[in-house]
């Protein structure tokens, strides 16, 4: 066989490896493997072996006939499947020596060796994996809907559990000195020391905290389904409430000026000084996604029903 053939060989059986993993008794492996090489393509060394396999009356089962079959070969693209996880996956990262490490609603994590396509399985989490974040020294730091967070070593496969939010936990920051920054569906946020497992808690939201961000100075912008933003000192413990959306805050951008813009389900966008509580009201109705744009004060706005508008944030669309 010449090294051509040889090549779209290989091709075929590692690109449909998954799909020949699943036989079963209505559709035993090699039933699948005939109707795959069939479908191949007119030209392809694969189709013409197959229809030779069934013109010799060596084929005992029906097919389908792909009426529109492929006319000229072209290597698959989608060279490896990587098969394991049971339930959708929510995101990969990539990491070194050709590795990735996916996690999945199926509560676990997979450390998957690219070049061969098999995997190594870590377990813990009950519920949907939420997110992951890489960690120096092998390890990953994941949290997930079951309230936990857990620090996971790829050597020898333990994990650590950090347990005290009681609704799910949304998001995770880490941060200087060994310390993660969590936030979650039972409106606190939670500053954890990951060598001790202790944290400490931050109250102050009455419902779901939906995103976090950092800023200097120990600080941190919080935003939530209750309508409010707070700036919290993570030394101190203490927050500054920012109210005046009437429905949940659907997201922020942090602005110039030490200033941060705010838009809710409410039809409004605020402009909040962090600083002094100067706030300036927009309005755009169904309001959904706000984008930066790299012209000052202007944003990209869309809503509900995929209607977009560039607004002026020194005076367009101004009520108050």
């Amino acid at each position: 066989m010449s090294n051509k053939n040889l090549d779209i060989f290989h091709n075929f059986i590692r690109s449909n490896q998954y799909l020949l993993e699943k036989g079963d008794n209505n559709w035993p492996t090699e039933r699948i493997l005939y109707q795959l090489a069939y479908e191949h393509a007119k030209d392809s060394p694969i189709t013409k072996q197959a229809e030779k396999y069934f013109n010799d009356g060596r084929i005992a089962y029906t097919h389908f006939k792909k009426i529109n079959r492929t006319k000229n070969l072209k290597l698959n693209s989608n060279f490896m499947t990587l098969t394991g996880h049971t339930q959708p996956i929510e995101g990969v990262n990539l990491t070194r020596d050709n590795q990735a490490l996916s996690w999945s609603d199926d509560g676990t994590l997979r450390l998957w060796d690219l070049k061969s396509g098999s995997s190594k399985v870590f377990k813990g989490h009950t519920d949907w994996v939420q997110g992951v974040h890489l960690i120096e020294d092998d390890q990953a730091l994941s949290w997930s809907y079951d309230r936990t967070l857990r620090l996971c070593n790829f050597k020898d496969g333990s994990s650590k559990v950090f347990e005290g939010h009681t609704g799910a936990v949304v998001g995770v920051h880490l941060m200087e000195n060994n310390q993660a920054l969590s936030w979650s569906d039972d409106g606190t946020l939670r500053l954890w020391d990951l060598k001790s497992g202790s944290s400490e808690v931050f109250e102050g939201h009455t419902e779901v905290v939906l995103g976090v961000y950092l800023l200097e100075n120990n600080q941190a912008l919080s935003w939530s389904w209750d309508g409010t933003l707070r700036l919290w000192d993570l030394k101190a413990g203490s927050s500054k409430v920012f109210e005046g959306h009437a429905k949940s805050v659907k997201g922020v951008h942090l602005m110039e000026n030490n200033q941060a813009l705010s838009w809710s389900l409410d039809g409004t966008l605020r402009l909040w000084d962090l600083t002094n509580d100067i706030v300036t009201k927009y309005f755009f109705g169904g309001i959904n996604q706000v984008f930066l744009t790299n012209f000052p004060n202007r944003i990209l706005c869309f809503n509900s029903i995929s209607r977009h508008r560039i607004l002026d944030l020194s005076d367009q669309f101004k009520i108050e």
